[in-house]
Formats: structure tokens, C-alpha cells, sequence
């Protein structure tokens, strides 16, 4: 608004497309949103892309208000004292009922961000587990409150690992959220695909693991078990892998190896120089379950 009003103010004309690029890019991304809320049936897009449009269009005006009212330009119709300042009270009205849900906005916003820190804080300090990993959070609304779901794929935690994690919960920031403690080890490898294709973690298990062809994977799981008895099922997966250091998300690949009961060290060590060859895979991460 302040850059139309200064380029319509110049006897230069050559600045008009500079006002227009920038009002136009006030007001198009917004509206072009609400198209696409529309067309996909998501009235919360477009409501919010129409409330953006609004302040933007609102802001545009008074913007443009101040900038003739600072430039002296002259008035084409002299309001009388008391209209004037009638008028002027009705436009700050309706420029905070505008901007007053924005406010809350922003404040749900920032309490989001915050709770994300404090979780992903909680999460580092108390999930550093061996053999086990977080691969998923989110935070449930129920009638008792806010719950805290982590889901771990590895190793099954046990009773005094869990109870420490929920008494470090207890002491935290989040001590008013309960804790809900997802093992994917306790569930079938069919029943732990459908969980994270319902996380939006996993698409599609077929396409996820090209580089473990179904046949190769047959006849590793075969060979493997006639030389490791004790193996009783073979599966192999992509997943999300979140980089603490460099703070990035990656792709890492895991072949998991369900056992009839727990193998030893050795069986262990046997079992991944086996299918790293096999699979040609000298880079993956093995879970044992």
C-alpha cells in the first residue's frame, strides 16, 4: 500500500510496476490458497487464506491513509470535526477486531513450538536407549488430557527402563502430560507396517525397500535359516532417521531379524555378515527382535 501510494504520488510514472509487483504479491498467494483450499474441500485453508487477504487488504488501505495524510495531499471533501474523529475511531475499531484473532494465532502458534522444543528435549534425554529407537512422536488429546505417544522400534523396554522415563516425565516441563510408550517389537512385522503407513512414516513397503528385491530377500531368509536355526522371520524396511548432529533428516536402511528366542552375541554377529553379503548391504542397520 505505502509503495502504491509513493509511486502514484511521483510525477516519475516508471516506478507503477514496482507498486503493482508488490501489492500483487500481497494479495494473490492468499487468494490463490483459497482456490486450492477450494478444490480440495479444505475450508480451514480457505478461511484462513481469505482472513489473510483481509489484513492484508485492510493494512493496504490504511497504509495508503498515512502516507496522503503525511504528504499533505489535498482534501476533496472537508469532514467536520466530529465526523472526523468518528470516522477515524471506527477505522482503529475495525482494524484491532481484525487483527485480534491474528493475536491468538500467534500465541497458539508459539505455545506450539515451545511444547515441540520441550518434547523433542525430553525425548533426546530420556530415549537414548541400546538396541532401541524413537521413530515417531505426536501428542493426543484425550478426556483425561494431553497424552504423550512415543513409538520405539528395537528391543522390548524393560519395567525399570519404563519407570524411570515416566518419573523423569513427572519432573519435566511435561509433567502434566501422561506418557504412552508404543514397542514396535511387540507387534506382527503386518501390524508394524500398517502403523507407520498410518503415521504417514512408511507409503508403501514395496516401494520403500527397492534395493531389497523380494526374491533376494526370499533366499537370504532361506540360506539363513538352515545355517541359524533359531531365525524365524527376515524383513527389511527404509525408514525416517533424524541426524542429531547435523540436525537432518536422512533415509536409513534396516533389516530386521525376528528370532524364536533371544540369540546370542555371536548367532547376532553370524546373522549380519550374512545378509550384508547376501543382500549386498554393508551399510545397514540391523534390529534383532
Amino acid at each position: 500500500g505505502a509503495t502504491g501510494i509513493i509511486a502514484n504520488s511521483r510525477k516519475d510514472k516508471g516506478i507503477y510496476a514496482l507498486s503493482g509487483v508488490a501489492i500483487a504479491t500481497a494479495l494473490m498467494p492468499p487468494l490463490c490458497t483459497a482456490g486450492y483450499g477450494l478444490s480440495q474441500g479444505n475450508f480451514r485453508f480457505v478461511a484462513g487464506a481469505l482472513y489473510l487477504y483481509l489484513i492484508n487488504s485492510l493494512y493496504i488501505c490504511l497504509s495508503t491513509f498515512l502516507v496522503i495524510t503525511l504528504l499533505g495531499f489535498k482534501k476533496h471533501v472537508v469532514l467536520r470535526r466530529e465526523a472526523k474523529t468518528q470516522l477515524n475511531t471506527w477505522i482503529g475499531y475495525l482494524a484491532l477486531i481484525i487483527l485480534l484473532p491474528s493475536f491468538y494465532t500467534g500465541y497458539l502458534m508459539v505455545n506450539q513450538v515451545v511444547l515441540e522444543a520441550r518434547i523433542n528435549r525430553f525425548i533426546e534425554g530420556n530415549f537414548n536407549l541400546a538396541q532401541a529407537r524413537v521413530i515417531g512422536k505426536e501428542v493426543k488429546l484425550t478426556s483425561e488430557g494431553k497424552t504423550l505417544e512415543v513409538s520405539l522400534i528395537g528391543r522390548t523396554l524393560t519395567d525399570a527402563e519404563k519407570k524411570e522415563i515416566n518419573e523423569a516425565l513427572a519432573s519435566s516441563s511435561l509433567k502434566k502430560m501422561k506418557l504412552s510408550i508404543v514397542e514396535m517389537s511387540a507387534l506382527s512385522l503386518e501390524e508394524m507396517e500398517n502403523r507407520l503407513k498410518s503415521k504417514g512414516m512408511l507409503t508403501n513397503l514395496g516401494n520403500e525397500v527397492r534395493s531389497f528385491p523380494s526374491d533376494s530377500l526370499a533366499s537370504a531368509g532361506e540360506q539363513l535359516s538352515t545355517i541359524i536355526p533359531k531365525v524365524a522371520e527376515l524383513s527389511a524396511l527404509e525408514i525416517p532417521s533424524w541426524l542429531m548432529n547435523s540436525k537432518a533428516l536422512s533415509r536409513q536402511k534396516v533389516v530386521l531379524v525376528r528370532w524364536t528366542r533371544s540369540p546370542q552375541s555371536q548367532e547376532r554377529k553370524q546373522a549380519e555378515d550374512f545378509l550384508k553379503k547376501s543382500l549386498d548391504c554393508l551399510n545397514c542397520s540391523f534390529l534383532h527382535l
